[in-house]
């Protein structure tokens, strides 16, 4: 029962302090700021709340989603004409930002993070190894798996809030790490092809195939 008290009275303190006393302290002040990714070099899909911590930082939640798409190289479709690696998933982060402009969320930045994603892949790979009378078509192998795991994150970058109507604009460079496991998928239900289990070495290498990225992007939102 006591926790559930000191839990409630925590978020109206919350409110009050975060949404309005330090609005009302600064005429300019910005208590939220909605963005998406106009630009983005990865198939990416993203909404990213930022909520200003009385000036002087942000936490930012993003949610986004990565579009089904091929991720292996020109030249590795090249070397394997029916190789493909079909991946989609979704993922949850959150952010601690600081702004050179904290009270409007605006100015250069820098964040540090962590989240959670979950990614689903279809792998129709080269077998490693060789046997004279298989076919060409049988020599490849069919893989649907999982990468699910931890992130951590990174984030810096500048943005632009407009203060009259409060459009923004921003550059941003992220470093995301995808601790992952990786796991068979073995409902096929609806699929036709026949799927193999990954072997621990393909299982490794796909880990870190996934693992870090980084990503420049062009984001557009609204600041309120």
């Amino acid at each position: 029962m006591n926790k559930s008290k000191n839990l409630i009275l925590f978020s109206i303190w919350f409110i009050l302090n975060v949404f309005i006393k330090a609005p009302l302290e600064a005429k300019d002040y910005k208590s939220w700021v909605v963005t998406v990714p106009a630009i983005s070099v990865a198939r990416e899909s993203f909404l990213a709340v930022d909520i200003n911590l009385q000036g002087n930082s942000s936490l930012e939640i993003q949610w986004g989603r990565l579009l089904d798409g091929e991720d292996l190289r020109k030249r590795e479709l090249e070397e394997q004409p029916l190789g493909s690696l079909m991946t989609h998933g979704q993922e949850l982060g959150f952010y601690f930002q600081r702004f050179s402009r904290g009270k409007t969320l605006s100015g250069f930045h820098w964040g540090m993070g962590a989240g959670y994603k979950i990614l689903t892949a279809q792998w129709t790979k080269l077998q490693d190894d060789t046997i004279l009378n298989r076919s060409f078509l049988e020599s490849y192998s069919n893989h649907n798996v999982k990468l699910s795991g931890t992130m951590i994150l990174g984030r810096l970058g500048y943005r632009y809030v407009a203060e009259s109507v409060g459009f923004t604009a921003g550059l941003y460079l992220k470093l995301r790490h995808f601790q992952s496991r990786v796991e068979d998928i073995t409902d096929n239900d609806e699929e036709l092809l026949e799927f193999t289990s990954l072997s621990q070495h393909d299982a490794i290498t796909l880990k870190r195939r996934m693992m870090t990225s980084l990503l420049p992007g062009f984001e557009l939102g609204w600041a309120f």
